[in-house]
């Protein structure tokens, strides 16, 4: 069995942890009768952060074997799959909420996908700044 990088292994406890801090927040804000008025969702809170985190993952663990194999490429694939996912955001945000009524729906669903992106962006630049110091 081999041994998973641990600079690999930190960056996806940091998602895995921020992920779900991140879901019981917005689960709370949903369940406190005093913050949102009860709304059904398109798409359920759960499977939004299920699959924000699986892409996460995803991205960052190519960003993390794209440093140890060419420094110099880390910075132009995060942009790139970030942008694949930013497409990827937007055809499901196009197809699954079309009605125009669940404006609400809509900004919960890009709150998330900007959770997430700050999340990717702050651990890329972790991971860049770490060669940086050497």
């Amino acid at each position: 069995m081999t041994k998973m990088n641990p600079e690999l292994r930190k960056t996806l406890t940091y998602v895995l942890c921020l992920s779900i801090l991140g879901y019981g927040i917005n689960k709370a804000l949903f369940v406190l009768p005093f913050a949102f008025p009860k709304i059904e969702l398109q798409i359920p809170i759960e499977l939004l952060f299920i699959i924000f985190s699986f892409l996460s993952v995803i991205i960052l663990s190519v960003v993390v074997i794209m440093k140890k194999k060419s420094f110099d490429n880390v910075g132009m694939t995060f942009l790139i799959l970030t942008s694949t996912k930013m497409g990827i955001a937007f055809f499901v945000k196009k197809v699954v909420l079309s009605d125009e009524n669940n404006a609400f729906e809509k900004i919960n669903f890009y709150g998330i996908f900007v959770f997430f992106l700050v999340i990717e962006t702050i651990l890329t630049i972790q991971l860049l700044n770490k060669k940086l110091e050497k």
